[in-house]
């Protein structure tokens, strides 16, 4: 199980966000991408540590820490980047890409943000997304609001993550290989 509060011990991280971390943490395998990373915690807890960790967040402030606190994992990078304009080929392919409490700060579509993440996903392996459900979790910076049923509808291969505290929606999708 992972260590997060070691790594981010002044981080208010409150018995949600720990459910939320082991949930998907169950999920992951191999190399890991973490777009929407903040600081780096989710990485940086994992336990085992993943042979290779690549951290995305638009803010340099959070990319600074990261890499900071990462400075003696050579496995690990984390780079400031808009997941709007990201690549997926620049960034390379990963057996798990995980996007936690990003998307419903969007604006516009963020179906073509999905499917960049889905294609840094390898052959076998799995893009994780986890967003706020409905509107339990009011936020001025939220541009989205999701809903199960309409995931169902738009994403008919999704699988849902369990474990998830009722006020989130976690899904998975896995690529064949």
């Amino acid at each position: 199980m992972g260590n997060w509060k070691a790594i981010a011990p002044d981080w208010s991280l409150d018995d949600d966000v720990r459910r939320r971390f082991e949930a998907v943490e169950k999920l992951v395998k191999g190399a890991v991408l973490d777009v929407g990373c903040r600081g780096g915690e989710f990485l940086l807890g994992l336990e085992p540590e993943p042979r290779m960790a690549v951290g995305i967040d638009i803010d340099s402030k959070y990319v600074a820490a990261a890499n900071h606190a990462a400075r003696d994992r050579e496995a690990f990078s984390f780079i400031e980047e808009d997941i709007t304009r990201i690549d997926p080929s620049a960034v390379g392919t990963f057996d798990t890409v995980v996007c936690m409490e990003t998307l419903e700060h969007l604006t516009g579509d963020w179906h073509p943000v999905l499917e960049k993440l889905y294609g840094a996903v390898a052959a076998g392996g799995r893009l994780v997304v986890t967003v706020p459900a409905n509107t339990h979790i009011s936020d001025p910076d939220h541009k989205t609001t999701f809903f199960r049923e309409g995931l169902i509808h738009e994403l008919p291969d999704l699988k849902w993550v369990p474990g998830m505290p009722h006020i989130w929606i976690g899904f998975y999708l896995d690529r064949g290989g």
